[in-house]
């Protein structure tokens, strides 16, 4: 059973959140600004175009006063009607609608023109309304959770990310003071440009630690990336890869398991790659002196490097992000975080019961994408392809991402066998082919075929 029975709505007040009726709670009066509000209706029946600067923010339950609200109503109304908006007209509408004694008369309309002065600054009286409301929105959200968790909420974990939702849409609600000016935006475009140049032959992103990888990417960049191929086709190992080579760089990472894998299978790969060991030969349980000497030295590096590995199998968008900024918060921080895979995701309660299992998927997706450039990390969702290397449930995401890789193994022996990274999509250059080579006895990937024992 979630928090409400209809999906929220921040920006319109969503069920249950209306804040007018809240009231006071033990006596005292929740957040708000009748100064701001007044403010802004005055701006916006003095001059419409005032108006225009306010109505992409609020919405009437906006308002703490249920009188404001109405008159706000008003506005809206009269301007969808294509009308002019100024006293008389607002005063029509309401006197037509048997609402303007309820609204304080005619009185009220000329105490707001009257004692309000010049609006300069619209848009900030409007944030202020907003900001009381998400503060109200939050505490009667807050009083929701406490008399619910007494009672039968259903399964805890759905209750719970109804309730992060739902705050994060609060979160969110929030608005910029102003759009940036032309010159302000082409200013930050000439900042780019220099700093590009000024890289000239350096990277943009972060070193993924190959070298024909970073030549042919610009390095890792703060969004997601779908990398696919088959099962058993090396995109954890390739991942893995990957988190060693950016911690080495001091950079945070982390991996989220969502399939079978543990924490410490995990772990015993990495430390096998670092000490070039079988970790095949380690699985069976044969190793040597030397085997025995490479782990543990290898398992002394990793413990002083900023790796994160997660295998609690989160798999709903909620639980995948609440996961990251906890590594992120955490004194490793984070750069980069691999999901593995996406396949395990869910996100049912993201979308209605009827649809598809690629419109779930692509719903948990869209949360990710979303979060990366906000959080300031590289994203890298895994994906298997099916036996005809489609990529099925996954085929929406996967044509959305703004970076899709296809890792390929070349055929071969036992040994080093070259790979190939199809980079078939990418926002910050065209199409391209980085080669590497994959050792599968220690299960990493290098820029050469020969891999120097520690």
């Amino acid at each position: 059973m979630g928090l409400t029975e209809q999906k929220y709505d921040p920006r319109a007040g969503g069920p249950g959140l209306r804040v007018v009726p809240f009231g006071n709670v033990s006596g005292r009066t929740p957040p708000h600004d009748l100064d701001a509000e007044a403010t802004v209706l005055a701006g916006c029946i003095l001059d419409a175009r005032q108006f225009e600067k306010v109505r992409d923010i609020l919405q009437p339950d906006h308002f703490y006063s249920e009188s404001n609200a109405t008159i706000y109503r008003g506005c809206i109304e009269l301007a969808a009607a294509g009308s002019k908006i100024d006293v008389v007209a607002v005063a029509t509408w309401l006197r037509d609608r048997e609402l303007i004694q309820k609204c304080g008369g005619t009185a009220y309309l000329a105490q707001l023109t009257d004692a309000t002065p010049a609006v300069y600054n619209i848009r900030q009286h409007a944030i202020t309304v907003l900001d009381k409301w998400r503060l109200r929105a939050a505490g009667n959200l807050g009083a929701r959770i406490n008399n619910q968790h007494y009672g039968d909420i259903g399964a805890a974990q759905e209750w719970l990310d109804a309730a992060q939702r739902e705050l994060a849409a609060i979160v969110a609600a929030g608005v910029p003071l102003e759009a940036p000016s032309l010159d302000t935006t082409v200013a930050r475009a000439q900042a780019k440009v220099h700093d590009a140049i000024g890289k000239a032959g350096k990277l943009i992103g972060v070193s993924t630690g190959l070298v024909d990888v970073d030549e042919k990417t610009a390095g890792l960049h703060k969004e997601i990336t779908v990398l696919h191929g088959p099962p058993g086709g090396g995109k954890t190992a390739f991942a893995l890869t990957l988190m060693v080579n950016l911690a080495r760089q001091g950079q945070g990472v982390g991996i989220i398991e969502l399939d079978t894998m543990t924490a410490e299978e995990i772990a015993t790969r990495m430390a096998c790659a670092v000490g070039r060991v079988n970790y095949h030969a380690i699985r069976l349980g044969k190793h040597t002196d030397r085997d025995y000497t490479a782990i543990e030295a290898a398992g002394q590096e990793l413990r002083t490097l900023p790796i994160h590995i997660d295998d609690h199998k989160y798999r709903t968008a909620g639980q995948i992000l609440a996961a990251a900024r906890a590594m992120q918060e955490s004194k490793k921080g984070l750069r980069m975080l691999v999901l593995d895979h996406a396949q395990k995701f869910r996100g049912r309660d993201l979308v209605g019961k009827n649809e598809t299992r690629e419109r779930e998927l692509y719903a948990v997706f869209e949360l990710l994408a979303e979060a990366a450039p906000k959080m300031g990390i590289s994203i890298i969702v895994l994906s298997h392809e099916n036996a005809g290397g489609d990529l099925a449930e996954c085929k929406a995401m996967a044509r959305d991402a703004p970076n899709r890789w296809r890792l390929e193994l070349h055929k071969g022996s036992s040994g080093p066998r070259g790979a190939s990274l199809h980079i078939e999509k990418q926002r910050h250059g065209p199409p391209d082919e980085a080669k590497c080579w994959f050792h599968p006895s220690f299960v990493w990937f290098d820029d050469d075929d020969t891999l120097r024992l520690l």
